[in-house]
C-alpha cells in the first residue's frame, strides 16, 4: 500500500506518517522507488494511534515498540511487562492529577483576585479636558486663543462642546477628546468591542524579538532619562497611539505635569480615553485628534518633546522630517525624547521609497535633530531585528532594522 492511500485509511496526514517513520515507528519496505506499507505498519500505527490516545508520548512508545521487536516477548512476558509499563504510566498521570488540582485551586483564585478589580466602580471618573488646558489651545491657523462658544463642564473638565477662534475656526470637543477637523481623521477600529482587545492582538501578531526590543529601549529609557525632574511642565506626544509609551512611564509622570498626546487616528484615541475612565492619570492629560500640521498649541508651549515613533510612522508617507515641521512648538529649552525605527539595510525590494529613506537612517535622522538645535545627551541603539509580524510588517526579508533613542536638550 501506497503512503496516501495508507494515510487517508487511518486517517492521518503524510506528514505525521514520515514523522513516524523519522522515529522508527513505522519501517515500511522500499518497493522501487516508493514505500510499501504492509500489514506489519498497519499493526504498529494502530498501537502508536492506541497508546497516543491514552496518553503515552512518542518517546515512550519507541520504548515499548522496541521491547515488542527485540525482546519477541511472549503473550504471558507480553502482559507482565505491559502491565509494569501501564502502572507507572497511571502513577504518573495520577501524580500529575494532583498537581494539577492544586494548580486548578491556586488558579481558581487568582481568577478571584483578578475579576475583584474588574467589578466596575460606582462611579466613573471624567474625562474630558481640563481648564488648565484652555489658555494653551491656540487656533492652528492664526494662533489665537480659542474660545469656549459652547460647551459642557463636569468637575472642571470640558467633556463636550464648541471652540471658535476669532478667524472663524473652530474645534470641537467630544467625549473629552479635542477633535481640530473631522476631514484629516482615519479611523481604524470600526467596532469599540474590537479596538479593546487591540494590544492583546498585537502582542500575539507580532515578532517576539520585536517586542522585547520595544520592552528593552523603554527600560533603557526608564532607568537612564530623569523623567522625574519635570514638574509643572508641558510634555506633548506625536501619535499616541494606544499609549504603549505613556501606559510605561505612567506612575513616573509628575502630577503638576500637563501631557497633550496627539494622533490622527479618532478610534485609538477613544479606545485610550475608555481605558483612562477606570484608571485616571494623576496629571493633566488632553488627547488632541488632528492631523500633525494643524496641532492647536501656541508657538514655544512645549517643555518636553515625546517622539516616540511619531517621525517614523510620518515618514512613510512623506518626504519632510516632522520635527522640522513643528519646530515653532517648541520652546528655547525643550528637551527631546525620541524613538526611531532605523534600517541597517534597504532591500532591492524594500517599501520604503527611495526618496524617503534618509527619514530611516540613523547619521541623517541625528543631522535632523542637530538641526533643531537638540544637543544629544544620551543615546540608546537596540538590537537588529529581521522580522515585525502582522502589524509591523514595513519591512522586508533581508531588511535589518533597530530603534535609536536619543535623550536630547535645546541648546538656544
Amino acid at each position: 500500500m501506497k503512503i496516501g492511500k495508507f494515510a487517508s485509511k487511518n486517517n492521518v496526514t503524510i506528514d505525521t506518517i514520515r514523522h513516524y517513520m523519522t522515529l522508527d515507528l513505522i519501517v515500511p519496505e522500499m518497493n522501487g522507488s516508493q514505500y510499501d506499507f504492509d500489514e506489519r505498519c498497519q499493526t504498529d500505527l494502530s498501537e502508536i494511534l492506541h497508546f497516543k490516545s491514552i496518553g503515552f508520548s512518542l518517546q515512550e512508545i519507541q520504548t515499548l515498540l522496541i521491547f515488542k521487536r527485540i525482546g519477541r516477548l511472549t503473550g504471558y512476558e507480553k502482559s507482565l511487562y505491559y502491565q509494569s509499563f501501564f502502572k507507572q504510566k497511571m502513577n504518573a498521570i495520577n501524580e500529575n492529577m494532583a498537581q494539577l488540582e492544586i494548580m486548578k485551586d491556586k488558579l481558581t483564585h487568582a481568577m478571584k483576585r483578578v475579576e475583584a478589580t474588574l467589578e466596575k466602580p460606582e462611579h466613573h471618573s471624567v474625562f474630558g479636558i481640563p481648564f488648565s488646558f484652555l489658555s494653551q489651545i491656540a487656533c492652528y491657523k492664526c494662533k489665537s486663543t480659542m474660545i469656549m462658544s459652547e460647551g459642557t463642564v463636569i468637575d472642571q473638565r470640558l467633556v463636550k462642546g464648541l471652540l471658535t477662534c476669532t478667524c472663524g475656526t473652530q474645534y470641537t470637543i467630544e467625549e473629552g477628546i479635542l477633535i481640530v477637523n473631522s476631514e484629516d481623521l482615519i479611523s481604524t477600529h470600526t467596532d469599540e468591542t474590537r479596538a479593546s482587545f487591540y494590544v492583546e492582538y498585537y502582542i500575539i501578531h507580532t515578532d517576539y524579538e520585536y517586542l522585547n526590543n520595544l520592552y528593552k529601549s523603554f527600560e533603557w529609557a526608564y532607568k537612564n532619562i530623569p523623567f522625574k525632574v519635570y514638574e509643572n511642565k508641558t510634555l506633548l506626544e506625536l501619535g499616541i497611539g494606544h499609549g504603549f509609551f505613556l501606559r510605561y512611564f505612567y506612575d513616573t509622570i509628575h502630577s503638576s505635569n500637563r501631557y497633550i498626546a496627539v494622533d490622527h487616528d479618532i478610534s485609538r484615541l477613544k479606545w485610550l480615553r475608555n481605558s483612562l475612565i477606570s484608571n485616571p492619570t494623576t496629571f493633566d492629560l488632553l488627547l488632541i485628534a488632528c492631523d500633525f500640521k494643524k496641532i492647536p498649541l501656541h508657538n514655544n508651549a512645549v517643555d518636553v518633546l515625546l517622539d516616540i515613533s511619531g517621525s517614523t510612522n510620518y515618514a512613510f508617507d512623506h518626504p519632510e522630517f516632522l520635527l522640522s515641521e513643528l519646530s515653532q512648538l517648541y520652546n528655547k529649552e525643550c528637551d527631546l525624547i525620541g524613538s526611531y525605527l532605523l534600517f541597517k539595510n534597504f532591500s532591492k525590494n524594500s517599501r520604503i521609497e527611495p526618496f524617503l529613506r534618509d527619514h530611516f537612517k540613523l547619521k541623517p535622522v541625528c543631522e535632523q535633530i542637530s538641526k533643531l538645535k537638540f544637543e544629544e545627551k544620551l543615546s540608546y541603539m537596540s538590537n537588529v531585528v529581521t522580522r515585525g509580524g502582522k502589524f509591523e510588517d514595513f519591512f522586508v526579508e533581508g531588511e535589518n532594522i533597530f530603534s535609536f533613542i536619543c535623550y536630547g536638550k535645546r541648546w538656544g
